[in-house]
C-alpha cells in the first residue's frame, strides 16, 4: 500500500506469443540418376527444401541419397590440368610466326575411380578417346592482351538540379565516357566500365522543365454538310505538348505530356437562316394626350390632339439571311378626353315669381364652375379658358305647369361608327333623342318642333385611320469607343429610327408614339486587339541523313512552332512561316571509317612432333579513317559494323591423313531463292607419296556440298491480324450528319452515312505488309512495295430510320366568322428498324402526326337594331288617353367587336327575330302626373347563384299633377336577379394551345410560338359575342401568344479523330490508334454515341533485331575426362522470330563486341566433393493463421545436395546446404495426409500432400495413418472383417457382438434379434481366470 501511494504497481502479466515449432519440409526424391560414365561412381536421387526448420522444429533430412554404380568399381579417368599462360614463340626455327599467336602447355593425369593417381597407361587402355587432340599437352593460343581504354572525357551535365511540380528536389546528373583503344584478346582482362555518372545535389530553386498541354484559341463554328441549316456545330482548337523552361514554351513530342489530352472540340450553335417571328398585336391603348401643350396647340389648329398605339414583341429574332423583323408598334392620331375642362354643377331651379299660384313657370338655377384636369384635380381656370369660354354662373330653367308640354330626358348618345371602314369619308357624328311625354293645353307652354327633339355632335374621340410606325435601320458597325483616347473597352452602337406612314414615307416623329420608340443607341464592347501568340521553336529534328556523301542532296533538319492564339481585332498578325530549316554542316563523311584487315597468317602449330594437327591463323585488324589514320574502335563499330575475325582455327594434316583444299565460296543460287547453292573442294595429290585409297572415297570424304538457298531478297508478306472495320472517307465533324434535327429525317430525306464519324456503311480493314526474306529479316513495306497495308472492304450494316411524309396543306379555318383553328398532318412512310430513329408521337386514332394553328376570318354579322320609341299618340286623336307609339327597327351590319358598320336590307336579318316596332301607351292629359321613361335595369352582380341581388330601375317626375301636387306612381322598381332570366353570367374561356410552330411551321425545331384564342361564354356554356364579356369583365389580359421551344433531336456529337498516334512498338508489329471524345451526348431521338471511341490499326516501323547472349554452357570435357574444361556461350543477332540474322542488323553495341564467349571451368574428378546446383527458390511460406490475421511476412528457401563425398585428402564439402530469405506471401498452404484405399494385401499408401497437390515430407502434423491392416486375434467370425482401427467388425447390416475384453463373438441380425439364427460357427471360449470362477460364462455385449 505504501508503494501504491507513490506510483502505480507494475503489471505482473502481459500478452506474449509462443511461436510454434516448424519442422523442415522437403519435396519427394527425384528418380535415381544413371551410371552413364564413371566420373562419379555412384547414382544419386535428390530432393529440395520447401519450408526451412524454425523455432526448434525438426531439422532437414539429407537432400540426397547415394547408391554405388556397380560397373564403376574399377574404372579410370583422365584428369586434365589447366593450360598455362600463353607465351610467345622463341624458337627461331618456326618461321612466319604471327605476333598475336603463342602457345601454352598443360598436364594430364590418370585417376582411379576412388581418387588415387595411377599410371597413364591405365587410362589409355580403358578409355577410347574419339578426339586424340583432347589429350594434347600443348596448343597454339592468342597471346593475352588486356582491354585498353582511353582517358575519361570531361564531366558533362545530363540535367541540372531542379524542383518538380510536387515541390520535391530532383538531383542533377553528370556523366563521362571513355572509348576502347584495344579490345581484349585471349585471356586478357575484359574492358572496364565505359560510362560513369554521379548525382549532383544542387541548392538551386529552378523549376524542372515540365511537359504540359497547351491549347490554341477556338476556331470558328463549323457545321457538317446536310439539308438542315440550323444545327449544332463544333468549335475546334489545337492541343500542343510543350515544355516550360524559364518561362519559355517549347514544343516537345506528345509522348512527354500526360495521357489525358485536353478536349479539342466543343459544341457551338451555328447561325441559322431563321425568319423573324412576332407575336399578335396587343389591343389598342386608350386615346391619350401625350403633351397637353401640344394638345392645346393642335386644338387651335383643329388637329388631332392625342394618340393611341398597339405593340407586338419578337418571338424569334432573324438570323443570317432570314426575313427581318417587321415594325413592332403602330400609332394612330385621335381626339382624346381634353386635358382640361369646365366642371359645372347646377343647383335647383328657383322660380322668378315665387308667388305663382301653381308654383311653376320660369326660374333660374345657379352653377358652381371649376376647371379640372383629366385626373379630376382642380387647376387654374386659365387652362380651361384656352380651350373653352368660361360658362355663365347661372342658367335659365323651367318648372313645368300643369298645362305645359312635357319632354323626356335626352337619350344616350348613339355609338360612333368605325371610322376606318371603307366608304366612311365624313366626320364621325353621334346623335341623341328625346320625345314628348305630354302635350300642352291651349294656355300651356307649347311643345317644340320635331327638329328640336334631336341633337347631333362630332364624336368626342375621333380616331384617324392613318397608321404610323417606327422603322429601324441596321445597327451601324463597328462599335465606337466612348472614350476616344482608348482603342477598346466600353462603346456604343447607333442606328437611325424614323417615323413612317403606311406608304413608307417619312413623317414627323411626333406622329409616332414616343413611349414605344425603339432605342437609337445601345452599349457594346470594343474588343481590344489580341496579338498572335506562338510557342517557342521546338528542338531541331534529326538530320535527314546521319552522314554526308558526295553528290547527295544536302542534309537538312527542321524545327517548328505552333500558333496558340490567332491575331484578332487588329492585333499583330501571325507569321506565315512557322517552320525553319537549316543545313546539317557538322555531319561526318559516310563510310569515313573502315576496318583495315591484313592477310591471314600461315596455320601456326605448337612446337611439337609431329608438326601436324590443330593450329591457329591470325591477322591484324585496325580501325582507320579515310585518310588512313588509326582511330578508336568505337567509330568503326558505330559506322562499319562488328570487328572482323582476328583469329580462326586451322589444321595441318599428318602423314596418314587425307589432304583437301579449302571449300570454295558458295555459288549463286540456282533457280532463284527457292533453289540450291553449291561449293566444292579437291583432293591434294602428294608427289612424294601415294595418296591413301580411302581418301578417294566420296562417301567418306565428299568434295561437293549443297544447301537450300535462304532468300535474302525481301518480299512483301502480310503479317498480323486484320484491323477492325474503319470508316474513313472524309473528315466531317458530325456523327452521321449528327446535328440535323431528328424530324429532318422524317420528310423522306435519308442522309448518307459518310465521314469518319459515320456509324455504318462501307469501310476497310487493314493488315500490315512487311518486307521479309527467308533468313527472317523483316523491314517496313516501303523497302519492297509501294503499299503499306493490305486492304479489304468491310461492311457495317446501317440502321433504318423512321421516314415521314411531307406535311399536308393547312385545312380550312374551323369557323367562317371570327377565330378558329387549322390543322395539317403527315403519316409514316417508313417504319424504323435495326435501331433506327423512332417515329414521332402519333394520334391514337388516325395514326398521324398533327399540327394546329390559329386562323381568323373577318366577318360581318347582321342584327336588328331598335331605336327610341316615338311620342305616344292617343287613339281618339286627342292630346291624351290610350294610344300607341312606334320606333325604328332596322337591320344593321355589325363587326366582330360589336361596332355598327352599315345599314343593310332587312332580308339579311331574317335569321333573327325582329323586335316589335309598335306598342300600346298612355298619353298624359293636362294636369296629370307626368313621369319619365324607366331607366335601364341596373346590372346584376357578377355571381347569380346566391339569389340575394336585385336589379333596380328608376324614373322621375317630369310634371306634378294639379291641383294635388303628389304623383301616386312609384318612382323605383326592383326585381330579384334570377340566373338564366335577368341575370346572365359571362366568362372568358380559352382554346387549347396550338402546336409549337417554328419559323411559322417551316422549321422542325428551335424557338417558336404557340397561340390560343379567347372565347366569351355565358353560364349556359353558349358562345356569345366578345363585347358581352368585355362589357362585364373587361378585355382579355391573359396571354394569347407564348414563346415555346421544340428541342432539336441532336445526334451524338463527337470531336474530330486525333491523328494516328505513334506505333506502340518501335520495332516489330505494333498497334497505332486514334481517339475522339464526346462533345455532346445525344438528345431526344438523336443517334446514340458509338460504343468505342477508339480505332486501332496494326503498324510496323522496322524489324526487331537484338543481341542475345546465351547462358554459359555446362562445363564440358570429352567422355571419361575430368578436370579443366571449357564453358561457352553465343552472342547472336536474332530477329523477332528468334532466327539468327546478319549481325549488321543489330545496333552497334561495344559492350556486346567485347563480351567474353569462352572461359575455363572444372569438372570434379573422383575423390573430390561434388555438389548439385542450387534449387529454385521455393514458394513464399506463411501459416494460414498468420495470413488470416493480416501477417503476410513469410520465408522462402533453396537447397543444394551432396552428389559425391570427397576422399580424406581432398577438400571437404561445404556445410551450408540450404539458405532462406524473407518474402511477402499472397497465399498460404496446408498439409494433410492422403491415403489410398486398402488393397487386397491389406496395405495402402500414405503420403503427405500440400494443399496445391505437391507431395512432401515433414509437413503433416497429425499422426500418420497406418499403412498395414492387421487384427489380433484374426477376424474368424463369419461376415466379419478387420477395419481401419485394426478391430474386427461385421459387414452391414449385421450388428457385432463383443466380449468384455473387446473380442468379436458373433454377428447379430438386427431384424430377428436372435444371435443363434445367424451364428454359423461360434469359437470355443476359453476359460479366463480373471473373470473369477471355473467355467463361468463370458459376458457379451451387443453393439
Amino acid at each position: 500500500m505504501a508503494c501504491s501511494f507513490f506510483e502505480s504497481k507494475p503489471v505482473t502479466e502481459q500478452v506474449c506469443q509462443i511461436k510454434c515449432p516448424q519442422d523442415c519440409v522437403v519435396s519427394k526424391f527425384t528418380p535415381w540418376s544413371q551410371c552413364d560414365n564413371c566420373i562419379r561412381v555412384n547414382s544419386t536421387k535428390l530432393r529440395s527444401i520447401i519450408v526451412p526448420p524454425a523455432n526448434g522444429g525438426t531439422e532437414c533430412p539429407p537432400f540426397s541419397e547415394m547408391s554405388p554404380c556397380l560397373n564403376c568399381s574399377d574404372s579410370y579417368t583422365y584428369k586434365i590440368g589447366p593450360f598455362e599462360k600463353c607465351i610467345p614463340f622463341d624458337d627461331q626455327k618456326i618461321k612466319k610466326v604471327h605476333p598475336l599467336i603463342g602457345y601454352q602447355r598443360r598436364t594430364i593425369e590418370c585417376l582411379h575411380s576412388y581418387g588415387p593417381s595411377v599410371n597413364l597407361r591405365y587410362c589409355t587402355d580403358s578409355i577410347s578417346i574419339l578426339d586424340t587432340n583432347i589429350l594434347t599437352t600443348i596448343q597454339t593460343c592468342i597471346i593475352p592482351q588486356d582491354c585498353i581504354v582511353s582517358e575519361w572525357s570531361a564531366w558533362k551535365p545530363i540535367n541540372g538540379s531542379c524542383i518538380d511540380h510536387l515541390g520535391n528536389k530532383r538531383p542533377g546528373y553528370m556523366t563521362r565516357t571513355r572509348s576502347v583503344i584495344q579490345i581484349p584478346m585471349g585471356s586478357g582482362k575484359s574492358c572496364p566500365e565505359l560510362e560513369n555518372h554521379f548525382e549532383v545535389k544542387g541548392s538551386v530553386d529552378t523549376l524542372c522543365p515540365r511537359a504540359k498541354w497547351m491549347t490554341s484559341s477556338w476556331g470558328e463554328c463549323e457545321t457538317s454538310s446536310g439539308s438542315y441549316q440550323c444545327k449544332a456545330g463544333l468549335l475546334t482548337r489545337s492541343a500542343i505538348c510543350v515544355e516550360e523552361d524559364d518561362g519559355y514554351l517549347k514544343p516537345v513530342p506528345e509522348s512527354k505530356c500526360p495521357i489525358e489530352r485536353p478536349l479539342t472540340s466543343q459544341v457551338c450553335r451555328a447561325q441559322c437562316n431563321l425568319d423573324c417571328t412576332v407575336s399578335q398585336w396587343t389591343v389598342w391603348s386608350e386615346c391619350k394626350v401625350t403633351d397637353c401643350e401640344l394638345y392645346i396647340r393642335r386644338r387651335r389648329t383643329n388637329e388631332g390632339t392625342g394618340q393611341r398605339y398597339r405593340t407586338r414583341e419578337v418571338l424569334t429574332p432573324s438570323e443570317v439571311h432570314g426575313e427581318p423583323c417587321p415594325h413592332l408598334s403602330e400609332t394612330q392620331t385621335c381626339d382624346p378626353q381634353p386635358c382640361y375642362q369646365w366642371n359645372v354643377t347646377v343647383a335647383s331651379c328657383i322660380l322668378l315669381n315665387p308667388n305663382s299660384p301653381h308654383q311653376c313657370g320660369l326660374g333660374q338655377a345657379y352653377r358652381t364652375i371649376a376647371c379640372i384636369n383629366k385626373f379630376n384635380h382642380r387647376v387654374a381656370d386659365s387652362l380651361c379658358q384656352e380651350l373653352a369660354e368660361h360658362p355663365d354662373g347661372k342658367e335659365d330653367c323651367n318648372i313645368p305647369c300643369p298645362n305645359d308640354c312635357i319632354l323626356s330626358q335626352w337619350s344616350l348618345w348613339t355609338e360612333c361608327p368605325n371610322l376606318c371602314q371603307e366608304g366612311h369619308k365624313q366626320p364621325a357624328i353621334r346623335t341623341r333623342y328625346r320625345t314628348i311625354l305630354a302635350r300642352s293645353s291651349q294656355d300651356g307652354a307649347p311643345c317644340p318642333p320635331s327638329r328640336l327633339l334631336q341633337e347631333e355632335e362630332l364624336c368626342p374621340t375621333t380616331i384617324q385611320c392613318a397608321v404610323y410606325v417606327w422603322q429601324t435601320d441596321p445597327w451601324e458597325e463597328p462599335c465606337e469607343a466612348t472614350d476616344m483616347k482608348k482603342r477598346c473597352g466600353n462603346g456604343v452602337m447607333k442606328r437611325h429610327v424614323n417615323c413612317y406612314n403606311e406608304q413608307g414615307q417619312p413623317v414627323n416623329d411626333q406622329r409616332c408614339t414616343l413611349d414605344v420608340k425603339p432605342a437609337e443607341t445601345k452599349t457594346c464592347t470594343v474588343p481590344c486587339p489580341i496579338d498572335c501568340k506562338l510557342t517557342e521553336y521546338s528542338d531541331w529534328s534529326p538530320c535527314t541523313t546521319t552522314c554526308w556523301e558526295a553528290k547527295q542532296v544536302v542534309s537538312v533538319q527542321t524545327r517548328q512552332r505552333f500558333i496558340l492564339q490567332q491575331a484578332q481585332y487588329g492585333g499583330a498578325p501571325c507569321p506565315e512561316k512557322l517552320t525553319e530549316a537549316q543545313q546539317c554542316t557538322d555531319l561526318p563523311l559516310c563510310h569515313g571509317y573502315y576496318w583495315d584487315t591484313e592477310e591471314w597468317s600461315d596455320c601456326i602449330l605448337p612446337p611439337r612432333v609431329p608438326y601436324c594437327g590443330k593450329g591457329l591463323q591470325a591477322r591484324n585488324v585496325t580501325c582507320k579513317s579515310e585518310n588512313g589514320t588509326s582511330v578508336s574502335f568505337n567509330l568503326c563499330i558505330r559506322h562499319s559494323g562488328l570487328i572482323p575475325l582476328i583469329s580462326k582455327p586451322c589444321y595441318r594434316s599428318c602423314n596418314d591423313e587425307c589432304l583437301f583444299t579449302e571449300w570454295s565460296e558458295w555459288s549463286i543460287c540456282v533457280d532463284g531463292c527457292n533453289g540450291k547453292r553449291f561449293r566444292t573442294r579437291s583432293l591434294i595429290d602428294d608427289p612424294v607419296k601415294n595418296v591413301p585409297l580411302h581418301c578417294r572415297n566420296r562417301m567418306l570424304y565428299p568434295i561437293d556440298e549443297f544447301e537450300r538457298c535462304l532468300c535474302d531478297v525481301p518480299q512483301p508478306v502480310p503479317v498480323g491480324n486484320w484491323s477492325e472495320c474503319i470508316l474513313e472517307m472524309s473528315d466531317d465533324p458530325s456523327y452521321s450528319k449528327g446535328t440535323r434535327s431528328f424530324q429532318g429525317y422524317r420528310t423522306g430525306y435519308q442522309a448518307p452515312y459518310e465521314g469518319i464519324h459515320a456509324i455504318c456503311g462501307s469501310g476497310k480493314q487493314y493488315k500490315v505488309l512487311a518486307c521479309q526474306n527467308d533468313i527472317g529479316e523483316i523491314e517496313p513495306a516501303s523497302h519492297c512495295s509501294h503499299m503499306s497495308y493490305e486492304e479489304e472492304v468491310c461492311i457495317i450494316p446501317c440502321p433504318v430510320d423512321c421516314v415521314m411524309s411531307d406535311w399536308s396543306p393547312w385545312s380550312d379555318c374551323s369557323t367562317s366568322c371570327g377565330t378558329g383553328a387549322q390543322i395539317r398532318y403527315r403519316h409514316i412512310k417508313q417504319i424504323p428498324s435495326d435501331g433506327g430513329r423512332p417515329c414521332p408521337k402519333l394520334d391514337d386514332v388516325g395514326m398521324k402526326e398533327t399540327q394546329t394553328r390559329i386562323c381568323r376570318s373577318d366577318c360581318i354579322k347582321f342584327v336588328w337594331k331598335a331605336y327610341e320609341w316615338s311620342m305616344c299618340v292617343s287613339f281618339n286623336k286627342t292630346i291624351c288617353g290610350e294610344g300607341s307609339q312606334t320606333r325604328s327597327v332596322r337591320c344593321e351590319a355589325v363587326s366582330a367587336d360589336g361596332q355598327m358598320v352599315d345599314k343593310v336590307d332587312s332580308k339579311k336579318c331574317q335569321a333573327h327575330q325582329q323586335p316589335v316596332d309598335k306598342q300600346s301607351c298612355y298619353a298624359a292629359c293636362v294636369s296629370d302626373c307626368v313621369l319619365s321613361d324607366w331607366s335601364e335595369w341596373s346590372l346584376c352582380k357578377e355571381s347569380c347563384d346566391d339569389n340575394m341581388h336585385y336589379q333596380v330601375r328608376k324614373r322621375q317626375i317630369m310634371r306634378r299633377p294639379y291641383p294635388i301636387h303628389r304623383c301616386n306612381s312609384s318612382l323605383e322598381e326592383s326585381r330579384l336577379c334570377l340566373k338564366g332570366d335577368n341575370c346572365i353570367e359571362y366568362r372568358w374561356e380559352f382554346s387549347e394551345w396550338t402546336s409549337c410552330l417554328i419559323n411559322s411551321g417551316l422549321d422542325e425545331c428551335g424557338v417558336g410560338h404557340m397561340q390560343r384564342h379567347a372565347i366569351c361564354k355565358n353560364h349556359f356554356h353558349e358562345e356569345v359575342e366578345h363585347y358581352m364579356c368585355e362589357k362585364v369583365l373587361g378585355p382579355v389580359y391573359d396571354p394569347l401568344v407564348a414563346s415555346c421551344q421544340v428541342p432539336c433531336d441532336t445526334d451524338c456529337l463527337l470531336t474530330h479523330w486525333t491523328s494516328w498516334n505513334e506505333c506502340s512498338h518501335t520495332c516489330g508489329l505494333g498497334t497505332s490508334y486514334r481517339t475522339r471524345a464526346i462533345v455532346q451526348e445525344p438528345q431526344g431521338n438523336g443517334r446514340a454515341c458509338p460504343a468505342s471511341l477508339q480505332q486501332h490499326k496494326p503498324c510496323l516501323n522496322q524489324g526487331c533485331y537484338s543481341w542475345v547472349v546465351s547462358p554459359w554452357s555446362e562445363c564440358t570435357t570429352e567422355v571419361g575426362v575430368c578436370g579443366y574444361g571449357v564453358q561457352t556461350r553465343n552472342v547472336t543477332c536474332v530477329a523477332s522470330n528468334g532466327l539468327p540474322v546478319n549481325a549488321s542488323r543489330c545496333p552497334p553495341d561495344l559492350n556486346v563486341v567485347v563480351t567474353q564467349t569462352q572461359m575455363s571451368c572444372q569438372v570434379p574428378c573422383p575423390g573430390e566433393c561434388v555438389m548439385s546446383q542450387w534449387s529454385e527458390w521455393s514458394d513464399c511460406h506463411v501459416s494460414c493463421i498468420d495470413l488470416n490475421q493480416g501477417y503476410n511476412r513469410g520465408i522462402q528457401s533453396r537447397s543444394r545436395a551432396i552428389l559425391l563425398y570427397p576422399i580424406m585428402s581432398s577438400s571437404p564439402c561445404p556445410d551450408q546446404l540450404w539458405e532462406s530469405k524473407p518474402c511477402t506471401a499472397s497465399k498460404c498452404y496446408t498439409f494433410e495426409w492422403k491415403v489410398t484405399p486398402w488393397n487386397k494385401g491389406n496395405s495402402r499408401s500414405v503420403t503427405c500432400l500440400r494443399s496445391d497437390g505437391l507431395e512432401v515430407t515433414g509437413g503433416c502434423i497429425n499422426p500418420k495413418p497406418r499403412v498395414l491392416l492387421t487384427c489380433d486375434p484374426p477376424c474368424i467370425v463369419s461376415h466379419s472383417y478387420c477395419n481401419d482401427t485394426n478391430h474386427c467388425t461385421c459387414y452391414p447390416p449385421l450388428l457385432p457382438v463383443y466380449t468384455n475384453s473387446g473380442h468379436l463373438t458373433s454377428c447379430l441380425d438386427k431384424v430377428s434379434n436372435q444371435t443363434a439364427a445367424v451364428l454359423v460357427s461360434t469359437p470355443k471360449i476359453q476359460q479366463d481366470t480373471s473373470l473369477g470362477g471355473s467355467g463361468a460364462e463370458v459376458g457379451v455385449s451387443v453393439v
